[in-house]
This record gives C-alpha cells, sequence and structure tokens, in this order.
C-alpha cells in the first residue's frame, strides 16, 4: 500500500513511496487518478542502472526519432529495464527542437495511457529538484551521471 505521496502541481510529478523508504518519481497524467489520490505500483529493483538511448546521433527526421523512441521502449520492457536516459537534443541545430518536443510531448501521452511510470525532463535532472533527488536516494548510482546537475535539455529520464 502507497503511505506517501505528494503531487506537484505544476509538473503532475509525482513522488510514490510504499514506506519502507522505497520508492520513485513519476509524472502522471489525469488517467493515474483515482478517488482522489494517485497510486502507482513501481517495480524498483535496487542497483538497476540507467540505459542510454540517443534518438538524434544522425540528425533523423522527427518521425525517425519517435519510431526509434518507440522501438526502445519496446526494447527495454522486453529486457526488463526500467530505468532509461533518452537523448533527443534541444533544438541546437537551429530545428527548433522539434524531436524534443515531439519526443516529450509522446512520453507525456504515454505516461498519461499508463504505459510507463514517469519522466523527469532534463531541465529537472538536478540533486536540487525534490523528485530527481528521491529517486537518486533510491539509486545512488545515478548521482555519478554526467547530465546531473546540467539542467541539459537534451534529455529527458524516463521510468518504465
Amino acid at each position: 500500500m502507497v503511505t506517501d505521496e505528494r503531487r506537484r502541481e505544476a509538473s503532475g510529478a509525482v513522488f510514490l513511496s510504499d514506506g519502507t523508504g522505497h520508492g520513485a518519481t513519476a509524472l502522471l497524467g489525469s488517467r493515474g487518478k483515482l478517488g482522489g489520490l494517485y497510486r502507482l505500483i513501481l517495480q524498483w529493483r535496487p542497483g538497476l542502472a540507467i540505459k542510454t538511448v540517443n534518438l538524434k546521433s544522425d540528425m533523423p527526421s522527427v518521425e525517425e526519432a519517435l519510431r526509434r523512441l518507440d522501438r526502445e521502449l519496446a526494447l527495454a520492457r522486453q529486457g526488463k529495464i526500467s530505468l532509461l536516459k533518452i537523448v533527443h537534443g534541444y533544438g541546437s541545430s537551429g530545428a527548433g527542437g522539434d524531436i524534443r518536443i515531439a519526443v516529450q510531448r509522446r512520453l507525456h501521452e504515454l505516461a498519461e495511457a499508463g504505459q510507463l511510470r514517469g519522466c523527469i525532463y532534463g531541465e529537472n535532472w538536478s540533486k536540487t529538484d525534490d523528485e530527481t533527488w528521491r529517486l537518486l536516494q533510491l539509486q545512488s548510482a545515478l548521482k555519478s551521471d554526467p547530465d546531473l546537475g546540467r539542467r541539459n535539455l537534451g534529455i529527458t529520464v524516463v521510468l518504465l
């Protein structure tokens, strides 16, 4: 049973704990609301590493980047990987960040549909962010992530 629930109004981010100090941060959509409280069942494995997926390596079209995202999410599920860092770029090439916007929109839609547990956008991937800090407490190995604290608009951390 979830005993510690907190909802951040602006982002929809939630930290859930089972009362043993284990829990995770998630971005929940309106479909995650049950009986006035947000509920999310998390299966977290201590020591789990983050897998990095680079969607922008060869400057794909938005459509190709979204296909790659869907494929990588499916492969992660099959491989029982529950934490991904998606590198989508932030639009430095002058394209306006179309891939970043499309990827973050897709991830938000998947979270709302219950197909992933949540995501932390790169601009929030910092020890000073409450939700990120709680995830770091669960996965201390993530504290050495090179993007942590850089407020990197070009990444998103995904909880499957």
